[in-house]
């Protein structure tokens, strides 16, 4: 016993009541209104101990109700009278109903003249209170009593060999019914009704349900389509979008190149600008071009008035003499190293047109100098192609 209940108890919680706790709102099912207001109403012949006839509507819940016109009925029953009766009443705390139906069968089976199996009982609640708990009649009879009754009355209860109901009044408009005879039919039929009840309820449920859902289902359908056209879209793109970075690539290539070519002098240019430039006693061993820096070396008759000559020149600037010029003992002109930088558009804007005359800084006048030959060998600056020195880019 102990390790059922050590089975049914887990974490502190016995799931076994915590199921039942749950259960019970489901098995009441039958009395939510809205079932009972689906679920057709039985229609009972009364066949009363005076010997009328009347016509009663049993509900899911059990409520009877008289009818003021006979209708017609499915079912049978026999009210029992009174002789044959006892009652009792009971109260009991506020239970629920399985634990009030199983405190009155221990009262009546403990306070009644009949033998166990022969004993046939119901009760109904007559009043109730928060504080008192319930008030309920309860009605005891006897089997074999009833069976009698029942066999006399065979031909007022139609149709013939049905077993009817058995009813006993607990007020003027109130019955209960004591089982074990023929209300297990009109079980059948409550049930079969509470069956289409709920199917009913249920399809109602799911069309709230399926009209709750559906914005949201058409909300995450078009979010789907959104999403497999933009799959699509961007799909069909791609190659597009290979071809635009391909382009941006290439245009990035093309700007860098000629960020590049801009930052370099043409050294054709540079030849062409320098032949103009120097003054015919000047001749240069040696021209470097680096970027937009150039470097030239030579002899000239006057170093310092051929540096005043570049600086005035359009398209140089900051012309230096990283060393100063010599002029060797005995020699006619000065050895000299200068260094300036190149504006490639003002070099552009000097450049003469066709047609144009040659125009240039003005040069310094040519000195007689002696013609000592010079150890270094010179190529002389002048318009002749020939005559220009190797260029060191």
């Amino acid at each position: 016993m102990s390790a059922i209940s050590e089975q049914a108890r887990f974490l502190g919680v016995n799931w076994r009541s915590l199921w039942r706790e749950l259960r019970k709102p489901w098995l009441q099912a039958h009395r939510w209104p809205l079932v009972v207001a689906l679920t057709p109403a039985a229609f009972v012949r009364l066949m009363q101990v005076d010997g009328r006839a009347s016509v009663w509507t049993v509900d899911a819940n059990g409520e009877m109700r008289e009818q003021a016109a006979e209708g017609r009925a499915r079912f049978f029953a026999i009210e029992l009278p009174e002789e044959m009766l006892l009652r009792r009443n009971i109260a009991v705390p506020a239970l629920g109903d399985d634990e009030i139906k199983q405190a009155i069968a221990i009262d009546v089976r403990s306070n009644n003249p009949f033998p166990p199996d022969d004993l046939r009982w119901a009760y109904k609640t007559v009043g109730s209170s928060a504080v008192r708990g319930r008030r309920v009649e309860a009605v005891l009879a006897s089997h074999r009593q009833i069976s009698a009754l029942l066999a006399g009355s065979a031909e007022r209860t139609p149709p013939q060999g049905a077993t009817p109901e058995v009813w006993a009044r607990v007020d003027a408009h109130q019955y209960v019914v004591l089982n074990g005879y023929g209300e297990h039919k009109r079980a059948r039929f409550g049930a079969r009704g509470r069956r289409i009840a709920y199917a009913l309820v249920a399809t109602v449920a799911m069309l709230v349900g399926a009209i709750a859902i559906t914005p949201t289902l058409q909300l995450r359908s078009r979010a789907i389509e959104a999403v497999n056209a933009y799959t699509a879209a961007f799909q069909r793109a791609a190659p597009l979008m290979r071809e635009r970075e391909a382009l941006v690539r290439s245009a990035d290539q093309i700007q860098t190149l000629n960020k590049i070519v801009q930052e370099r002098a043409d050294p054709v240019e540079v030849l062409d600008m320098l032949t103009r430039v120097l003054t015919d006693d000047t001749s240069l061993r040696s021209l470097q071009i680096q970027g937009l820096k150039v470097n030239i070396e030579g002899q000239t008759g006057n170093a310092a008035e051929l540096m005043q000559l570049l600086g005035r020149q359009p398209g140089f600037r900051d012309v230096v003499a990283p060393t100063a010029a010599t002029r060797p003992f005995g020699a006619a002109k000065d050895n000299f190293k200068i260094e300036f930088m190149l504006e490639p558009k003002k070099m552009a804007d000097t450049q003469p047109k066709a047609g144009d005359s040659l125009a240039v800084a003005a040069p310094m006048k040519p000195q007689a100098t002696a013609t000592a030959p010079s150890q270094v060998a010179s190529v002389p600056v002048s318009t002749s192609a020939a005559a220009m020195p190797k260029v060191t880019p």
